[in-house]
């Protein structure tokens, strides 16, 4: 389909809030209004502008996973790194050397330095504790993506329907159970009706629901349809 005028869709969409929103105005001035922005705003408009949010989704998604594979490259040279220290410090600790202690420099609790000796021993011990908390961290934040990454990105569709019928607003409905059977019954009620068929399109992530395109029914508010069901 051609490009989408995202300037004239915003216009339209405004023209007809504001012949919905006007306190006195002619019936068929209500419906032209209307009629005129379900003519600018088609079906075709709509999935269009979700696959147009899908695709930027994607990229996104991409991107994000790119730096998930930065981070994981980081995270296991920084424990192997962070294994070698910590295994020379072990062996500095285990082998004789030609001073029992040596003087370090460390800050007291009210910030003061205070110069002192400490054994080596317990220097590379204590060092090499440091080294293993962060060793623990940093497999553990491995393991957390990897958990996240396991988890399934899933897709529903939430259909909901453009209901129309001549001379009366449109007005958007939820299908409840069979969706076919949901058609059958509206239009047993309503012979004139006519009805497009919307998905909405939603992402699970992580046990989570993100919904991902809201412009259809944020267009169809502002240009003061009812919405129905939920």
């Amino acid at each position: 389909m051609s490009k989408i005028d995202y300037q004239k869709l915003r216009e339209i969409a405004e023209k007809t809030k504001i012949v919905g929103e006007a306190p006195v105005m002619p019936f068929d001035q209500r419906i032209n209004a209307l009629n005129d922005f379900m003519k600018h705003f088609s079906p075709d408009i709509a999935l269009a502008l979700l696959d147009e949010r899908e695709r930027n989704q994607q990229y996104i998604k991409r991107r994000d996973q790119e730096n998930e594979d930065i981070a994981l490259t980081v995270g296991r040279l920084l424990i192997e790194n962070g294994r070698l220290v910590a295994d020379t410090l072990r062996h500095l600790a285990d082998n004789e050397i030609d001073s029992d202690y040596f003087a370090i420099t460390s800050t007291n609790e009210n910030g003061t330095e205070i110069d002192h000796e400490m054994a080596i021993t317990d220097y590379a011990l204590q060092a090499a504790g440091t080294v293993d908390e962060l060793v623990a961290a940093l497999e553990s934040a491995e393991k957390r993506i990897a958990e996240l990454e396991s988890n399934e990105v899933r897709e529903v569709g939430n259909q909901f329907l453009v209901v129309r019928h001549p001379g009366k607003t449109p007005v958007i409905k939820h299908c409840t159970g069979d969706l076919e059977e949901f058609l059958r019954k509206l239009i047993e009620q309503d012979p004139l009706v006519t009805i497009d068929i919307i998905t909405h399109r939603y992402y699970g992530i992580g046990g989570q629901w993100v919904q991902d395109a809201v412009e259809y029914l944020h267009m169809m508010s502002d240009a003061g349809i009812r919405i129905k069901g939920e």
